[in-house]
Order: C-alpha cells, then sequence, then structure tokens
C-alpha cells in the first residue's frame, strides 16, 4: 500500500500486507518514472512491486508491470 513520498529520499513509499503504520519498516519503490505519464499513485493504492534489496528495517522494491 502507497502511504506518500518519503521526504528524506524523495521516493515512492509504502508497506507490505505484513508491515503497521510507524512500528514498522518502510518499502521504497523505484520505477515511478516508467509509468505512464509517471503519475505517482495516490496514498492508500495499491501496486504490484518486487523487493530488489533488503535492509536491516526497510525494504527496496520496483513497480511490476504488466
Amino acid at each position: 500500500m502507497i502511504d506518500g513520498i518519503d521526504l528524506d529520499s524523495s521516493k515512492l513509499s509504502g508497506r507490505t500486507q505484513a508491515h503497521a503504520p510507524e512500528v514498522d519498516g518502510l518499502v521504497f519503490i523505484e520505477g515511478l518514472e516508467s509509468l505512464p505519464g509517471a503519475n505517482a499513485p495516490d496514498p492508500g493504492a495499491m501496486i504490484d512491486v518486487k523487493i530488489t534489496t533488503a535492509f536491516d528495517y526497510d525494504l527496496v522494491g520496483e513497480i511490476i508491470h504488466g
């Protein structure tokens, strides 16, 4: 689920269905520029993301197309 734009990294951020807000880490989402029109999904939107990197608390993923 999309939470919005992370102010520290300027990347789209969200969380998985297992992450609790303000308790668990975030998923930083790459690939926004490849979306048609490059419009960021609205907060609360559900999108498919492939996790590409895992850190101690946060994850990084890319938007899955198709």
